[in-house]
C-alpha cells in the first residue's frame, strides 16, 4: 500500500466530482486539514471513512487502497491489497515493540544503577562499639562509640573507682606514629563526648579509625600527685549490614507476660481447700455437741432481745490512679515536643530541687541520650542498643528502672 499513490487517487476523485477539501470533508464529515493529509500522503483514511469515501465515490474499498481503479475484481489484485496492508500494520507493531524493549531496557537499568549507589553508600555505613577498661582501680563499662558516612559520635561514660582515690583530671587519648593526641580534657568522665564530621580531623584523624581505636587510653590523675593509664577496648555491637531489619527478642519478651498457671498447681490446691474444709466441719460439729451438753446442765437465762447496732459504713476504695508507661519512642517524641532545636536535634535542660538533667534527641542518628549531672544516671539508646549507667545500682534492669523513673518525674510531667 502505498500512501503518496491512495492520497493522489483521492485527489482526482475530488476533483472529478469538483468538491473542494471543505465540502468533502463536511460529507464525510471529518476536518478540511485530514482530507489535506490524505492527498499529500501524510495520512491514510480508517476504515469508516474508507467506506464513506466508496460510497461518495462510487469506488470500492480495494480500488481506494490501491490508488487507481481496476476493471476486474480479482484475486489476485485483493490479495496484493490485503497483504499490503497486513506488511503495514507489522512494521507499525514492530516499531512499537523495539520501542518498548527500549523503554524497559532503559528503565531496569537506571533502577539497577540507583540500587546499586543506594546499596555501597548505605551498606555499613553505620557501626556501633562499646567502650570498656578495667584496671583494677578504674573501671568504665558504658562508654559508645558511633561512627557513620558522615559523621562521629564518642561518650565516655561513668568511670567508677575504689575507694580513697579522688580523680583531679582526665585525658582521652589515643597514640598515633608514636605521639600522644589529646582528645579530649576534663575532671568528670561524662563531659568528655567527641563529635565532628569526617573530612576535618579536628579531634580524631578519620583516615586511620580503625588503628586510634585500638590505641585509645585514658590518662587519669588522682590524689593530687598520682598518674594513672587506663586501656580502653573497642567492641563492636552493631553494623548496618542486613538487608532487613531484625526483631529484638526482648521486645517479645516483654510484650509476652501473662504466665498462666499449671494444672496441676490449681489441683493440689483444690484439694488441699476440700480437706481443710472437712476439718472445719469437724470442728464445728464437735462445738455444737459440747455445747448442747452445757446448755442441758446449766439453768436457763433470760434471753435479751437483740438490739440491731447501727452497722458502720464501709468506705469504698478510691481506685488507683493509671500510671502511663515510658516508652523509647514515647521518651523521644516528648523530646522533641518539649526541647529546643539545634543543629543536631533537640535538648530539653531540666533543674528541678538541685537535680540537673539533660534529655537529647540526634534526629541523624536517631539516639536519645539522658544525662543525670546530680546522680551520675545516664542512658543512651541507638536503635537496637540500650545503654543503662547509675552510680548507686549496678543492676542493669533496676538502673533502667531509675532511669525511666526520672523520666516520669521530670520529662512526663
Amino acid at each position: 500500500m502505498n500512501n503518496n499513490k491512495t492520497g493522489k487517487f483521492i485527489l482526482s476523485l475530488r476533483q472529478e466530482k469538483g468538491l473542494s477539501q471543505y465540502q468533502l470533508a463536511e460529507m464525510i464529515p471529518i476536518s478540511r486539514q485530514a482530507v489535506s493529509k490524505w492527498e499529500r500522503g501524510e495520512n491514510i483514511p480508517d476504515s469508516y471513512t474508507l467506506l464513506k469515501l466508496s460510497e461518495i465515490f462510487n469506488v470500492s474499498i480495494n480500488e481506494l487502497l490501491l490508488g487507481e481503479r481496476q476493471l476486474d475484481n480479482s484475486v489476485e489484485s485483493l490479495e496484493k491489497t490485503t497483504l499490503s496492508i497486513l506488511d503495514e500494520s507489522n512494521k507499525k507493531s514492530r516499531k512499537i515493540k523495539k520501542l518498548l524493549i527500549t523503554f524497559t531496557t532503559i528503565i531496569t537499568v537506571l533502577l539497577l544503577a540507583f540500587l546499586s549507589y543506594y546499596f555501597i553508600t548505605s551498606y555499613n555505613s553505620i557501626q556501633v562499639y562499646t567502650i570498656s577498661g578495667d584496671d583494677g582501680k578504674f573501671n568504665t563499662n558504658n562508654g559508645i562509640f558511633v561512627t557513620t558516612n558522615e559523621k562521629y559520635y564518642l561518650k565516655l561514660g561513668k568511670i567508677r573507682t575504689s575507694e580513697g582515690i579522688k580523680i583531679n583530671n582526665i585525658k582521652l587519648c589515643y597514640k598515633e606514629n608514636n605521639k600522644e593526641v589529646v582528645m579530649a580534657e576534663d575532671l568528670d568522665a561524662d563531659n568528655l563526648n567527641i563529635w565532628d564530621y569526617y573530612g576535618y580531623s579536628e579531634k580524631i584523624n578519620t583516615q586511620n579509625i580503625k588503628s586510634i581505636m585500638n590505641n585509645t587510653y585514658l590518662k587519669i590523675k588522682y590524689n593530687d600527685d598520682k598518674e594513672d593509664v587506663l586501656k580502653l577496648y573497642f567492641k563492636r555491637d552493631f553494623i548496618n549490614s542486613s538487608l532487613f531489619q531484625k526483631k529484638n527478642p526482648d521486645w517479645e519478651k516483654n510484650t509476652n507476660t501473662t504466665v498462666k498457671p499449671k494444672a496441676k498447681e490449681v489441683i493440689v490446691k483444690e484439694e488441699d481447700k476440700s480437706t481443710e474444709k472437712v476439718e472445719e466441719e469437724k470442728k464445728e460439729e464437735t462445738k455444737h455437741e459440747e455445747t448442747k451438753e452445757q446448755t442441758a446442765e446449766s439453768p436457763k437465762q433470760e434471753v435479751k432481745p437483740v438490739v440491731n447496732e447501727p452497722k458502720e459504713e464501709t468506705k469504698t476504695s478510691e481506685p488507683e490512679p493509671v500510671v502511663e508507661e515510658i516508652t523509647i519512642e514515647k521518651i523521644m517524641n516528648k523530646i522533641k515536643e518539649k526541647g529546643t532545636y539545634t543543629d543536631d536535634g533537640y535538648i530539653y535542660e531540666v533543674n528541678s530541687n538541685g537535680n540537673s538533667i539533660i534529655y537529647t534527641y540526634y534526629e541523624n542518628m536517631n539516639q536519645a541520650m539522658m544525662f543525670n549531672n546530680t546522680t551520675g544516671d545516664t542512658w543512651s539508646y541507638l536503635g537496637t542498643i540500650n545503654m543503662y549507667s547509675c552510680a548507686t545500682e549496678f543492676n542493669e534492669e533496676l538502673c533502667k528502672n531509675i532511669i525511666f523513673e526520672n523520666a516520669r518525674q521530670y520529662l512526663f510531667k
